[in-house]
């Protein structure tokens, strides 16, 4: 697991050349022991990228990152993992890695709506949004959505009314909850037996 962190700290270091530097070496453990003569080596790694890549603070702290997650629950998905979601596959630019909590076998149900929208919606919006997400639920459909203010979080909301569990895709670590007044939800769509997902590494300030 440390490898994967580790791969997924590098600042500058996208999925495409992640994904690049994978296909050629199969494992993150032997992009580590790799210098920046053989980093170069891989199209699209120059030498800024190769630099940055084996700078020693992307290097330490590992075994606390893995502490951290094991302690609360948080896990990995790598995209050469079963659980990964196929669609996500197919766009430009899908995540190399993805952290989660909570149920991950949410990732193979078939029957999955996103439902998104502004964050200062109008009483109507929450009100509209929470109905489509219950009834859709009702009729066993998973709810995706974005965890955020507004529109985001009546989605997630109807969807546990009806009894359906929903996916939370954070554009942050699963160790900040943002808005902070998501703290309810956040911890709601676990009890519920839901799932929160990111490609974001968790930034702890205990690490």
């Amino acid at each position: 697991m440390e490898y994967w962190i580790w791969l997924s700290r590098i600042q500058g270091l996208g999925p495409i050349k992640m994904k690049q530097l994978l296909e050629k070496y199969q494992t993150p453990e032997k992009i580590w022991q790799l210098n920046k003569e053989e980093l170069m080596q891989t199209k699209g790694i120059g030498e800024m990228t190769a630099e940055e890549i084996l700078k020693d603070k992307y290097r330490k702290n590992l075994e606390q990152y893995c502490n951290y997650m094991e302690k609360y629950n948080i896990g990995i998905i790598t995209i050469f993992d079963s659980y990964y979601p196929e669609r996500l596959k197919h766009i430009y630019d899908p995540p190399v890695v993805l952290y989660y909590k909570g149920n991950k076998e949410l990732l193979r149900k078939e029957n999955v709506i996103a439902m998104v929208g502004c964050r200062e919606c109008s009483k109507y919006g929450k009100e509209i949004s929470s109905k489509m997400s219950y009834e859709l639920a009702k009729q066993g459909i998973c709810i995706v959505s974005g965890m955020a203010k507004g529109i985001d979080s009546y989605s997630h909301i109807g969807c546990m009314k009806a009894g359906g569990k929903t996916i939370a895709v954070l554009g942050n670590g699963l160790d900040q909850i943002y808005p902070k007044e998501n703290i309810g939800l956040y911890h709601q769509i676990i009890q519920t037996g839901g799932l929160l997902l990111s490609e974001y590494v968790i930034r702890h300030k205990s690490i």
